[in-house]
C-alpha cells in the first residue's frame, strides 16, 4: 500500500509487523504542495491513500514498480516522486508558499513575515491553508518547537523562542506527548537511531 500523511501537527506513533517493509519519504512543506497539489486539506494530521487522492492509476503505476524490483524500493520510490515533481512545475503560488515556509522558519511574528513578503496576513492564511492545510501561525509554532527538539538533542535545554519554561513544556505535552526533561532522559526511537543524525532535517519528531 502506499498512503500520504500530511503535515503533522502533533506526534504520532509507527508499528509495523516483522515482515514488513516499511519506506517514508520525508517531505518539506512547499515539497508537499508541489507533489501533491489541492491534497491538503485531506491529509492534514492524518493518513490517505494515495489512489484516493492522484488517482488509482498513477497509484498503482508505483506499487507495480516497487513489485517487480523489491530490492529497491527506494528507487522506485524516489523516480515515481521524480516524476510528478516534473510534471507540476512551480507556480507564483508555490514560489510565494516557498518564501513563506522560510520566512515563518526564522520570523518571530507572522505578521513580519508578510511584511517582508508584501502580503496581507489573511493573505498569507489562505495561501497556507489552501497549500499545506494549517496556517501561518501553525507553521511558525511548529518550526519553533522543530529547534527546541533539535536543542535538546543536542544537549540545551531548548528553550530559546519560547516566553519561559512552562510554556515551553505546555508545546512539547500538547504535540509531543512528552517534556524536554524526559526526552532528554529517554532512549531515541529506533526510527531515529535508524536516520542516525545523517540528515538534521529528519529529526523533526523523531
Amino acid at each position: 500500500m502506499t498512503s500520504l500523511l500530511g503535515v503533522q501537527t502533533q506526534a504520532r506513533s509507527w508499528r509495523s509487523d516483522v515482515d514488513t517493509d516499511f519506506v517514508m519519504a520525508l517531505l518539506t512543506p512547499p515539497g508537499l504542495a508541489r507533489l501533491f497539489p489541492g491534497c491538503a486539506g485531506d491529509v492534514v494530521n492524518s493518513l490517505a491513500d494515495i489512489g484516493s487522492l492522484v488517482g488509482d492509476g498513477a497509484a498503482r503505476s508505483l506499487l507495480d514498480d516497487a513489485s517487480a524490483r523489491p530490492d529497491n524500493l527506494v528507487t522506485s520510490l524516489d523516480e515515481w516522486l521524480r516524476a510528478r515533481l516534473t510534471g507540476f512545475g512551480a507556480t507564483p503560488s508555490t514560489e510565494l508558499l516557498d518564501a513563506a515556509c522560510r520566512e515563518l522558519a526564522r520570523a518571530p511574528r507572522v505578521s513580519i513575515v508578510a511584511d517582508t513578503l508584501g502580503v496581507t496576513r489573511r493573505h498569507l492564511s489562505r495561501l497556507m491553508s489552501e497549500h499545506l492545510g494549517i496556517g501561518p501561525k501553525e507553521l511558525s509554532d511548529l518550526h519553533r518547537l522543530d529547534r527546541s527538539l533539535r536543542a535538546v538533542q543536542a544537549g540545551d535545554d531548548g528553550g530559546a523562542g519560547f516566553s519561559d519554561q512552562a510554556h515551553q513544556i505546555r508545546e512539547w505535552r500538547r504535540r509531543l506527548r512528552t517534556t524536554p526533561g524526559r526526552y532528554a532522559r529517554e532512549r531515541r526511537s529506533s526510527l531515529a537511531e535508524a536516520f542516525g543524525g545523517a540528515d538534521p532535517s529528519a529529526t523533526y519528531y523523531l
